[in-house]
């Protein structure tokens, strides 16, 4: 059985924790885009921005980066608790905040951040300077967020000092987790060729958050049990084969 077989019927069994951190990647979306089309933002190609404007920007980056990391604290810390019930445990909503926000919070500032010097920088180089290098890093921090973070939270927290034990599951099982991240590249792909086919229509970013939320879900799931197998089979018992 594969990976994806598996990631694919196990996350169908918890339809109410993928259902609502889709609609809350779609709300948020949808706050975003009402929020810019009310303001006229962004203002068109070539126009320097206002210090104010920048504000904004600076502004929904935050917004967007701490309510998408809030939703991923919730959503997944529900979604890993029924997968592995009953062994991984937390609290509630409150425990489950005070222990992921910072990480996944921290994960999507450095998409952001990534992404806001891509877009500086291929506004002063072009096409074949630096804005291309710095594309692929952001595709690489998207693609690799999800396999990160969940390895951190089946971990119990993110802890520096014991990042290799919780990126255990990461490196052993490498193969099924860069099949994972390459249809994570290839879904990436096709998103971006469908918002660049409706840049006249910004209602559309909503319904293309729900399809990226889904998919991030069946990541997230994959990466678990691939840590669940870490755990209940030992190092030299690697014969499990999804």
């Amino acid at each position: 059985m594969n990976i994806f077989s598996i990631s694919f019927r196990t996350v169908q069994q918890f339809p109410t924790a993928v259902a609502l951190y889709a609609a809350a990647n779609a709300g948020i979306a949808f706050v975003v885009v009402g929020i810019n089309m009310l303001l006229g933002f962004p203002p068109d190609e070539g126009v320097v921005l206002t210090f104010v404007e920048k504000t904004y920007m600076f502004g929904t980056d935050l917004f967007v980066a701490a309510a998408t990391a809030a939703t991923q604290c919730l959503a997944f810390a529900v979604l890993g608790k029924a997968i592995d019930r009953p062994v991984w445990r937390i609290g509630g909503p409150v425990e489950a905040l005070q222990r992921f926000f910072t990480l996944w919070f921290g994960l999507n500032l450095v998409q952001v951040a990534i992404d806001r010097i891509q877009v500086a920088a291929y506004s002063i180089w072009g096409p074949g300077g630096p804005g291309t290098f710095l594309w692929g890093l952001v595709f690489a921090s998207s693609i690799i967020a999800i396999p990160f973070g969940a390895a951190v939270m089946f971990h119990g927290k993110l802890v520096w000092s014991e990042l290799s034990e919780a990126m255990q599951p990461i490196f052993r099982f490498g193969t099924q987790v860069a099949a994972l991240c390459f249809a994570t590249f290839a879904v990436l792909i096709a998103l971006l060729s469908m918002q660049e086919t409706t840049l006249e229509t910004p209602w559309i970013q909503p319904g293309l958050q729900v399809i990226f939320a889904l998919w991030q879900c069946v990541v997230f799931t994959g990466i678990w049990l691939l840590c669940i197998t870490n755990r209940e089979s030992p190092m030299e018992d690697d014969d499990f084969d999804f």
